[in-house]
């Protein structure tokens, strides 16, 4: 059955962010439709500044001011003030002046797919391998070091770190046997190639 989420990511810079959606799902495929990438402007909200509980102790009506248009749980609407029977209360909740969270889509253009030149590529060798690998990027290092995320077929992550130089050693002892999927971020583009261990 198809599931909907949302999900807030805090980019922690202003330039240019990453985000990897991990899933661990077993034997079974997963799709992702319908992906929609909004930027939005979130205010912290108290929710006591939002959500008044009233009651009259009295045996006569009372009146309560109110700082706002709020809506009780039969969706009537009271503003400025609330006249409360004797002996009754009310649950309400404040509508807002303006939209807290603000949702607007990025000027986004759809185009080929970027295609990684010969120069920030990568090559792994041996491959199929028992022991180790080595990555080596083709070209000169790019001056943002490169993300390497190595998965599993089944998705969970085997490990992940930075290239700080052109050429990497990957201990792949105690891996299971089979494939893998070696993935290098270089410059926000990313590039991926099949790994076997024997």
């Amino acid at each position: 059955a198809a599931q909907e989420y949302d999900i807030v990511f805090n980019a922690t810079s202003s330039t240019s962010s990453l985000l990897v959606l991990q899933f661990e799902e077993k034997d079974a495929p997963i799709w992702i439709d319908d992906l929609d990438v909004h930027t939005a402007t979130m205010v912290a909200v108290n929710p006591d500044d939002f959500i008044k509980y009233l009651f009259n102790y009295q045996s006569v009506t009372s009146t309560v001011s109110l700082d706002g248009t709020y809506l009780d749980a039969r969706g009537n609407s009271y503003t400025g003030s609330i006249t409360l029977g004797a002996w009754s209360s009310a649950v309400l909740i404040k509508q807002p002046t303006a939209i807290e969270v603000y949702r607007a889509r990025p000027a986004l253009q759809v185009g080929s797919p970027t295609v990684l030149e010969a120069a920030t590529s990568f090559s792994i060798y041996p491959n199929p391998a028992s022991n180790a690998i080595n990555l080596a990027l083709k070209g000169s290092m790019p001056a943002k070091a490169p993300l390497v995320l190595i998965y599993s077929l089944s998705g969970s992550l085997k490990t992940s770190f930075f290239m700080n130089s052109t050429t990497r050693q990957v201990n792949v002892t105690g891996w299971s046997g089979g494939m893998y999927i070696v993935r290098m971020v270089i410059d926000g583009k990313v590039q991926s190639q099949k790994l076997i261990t024997l």
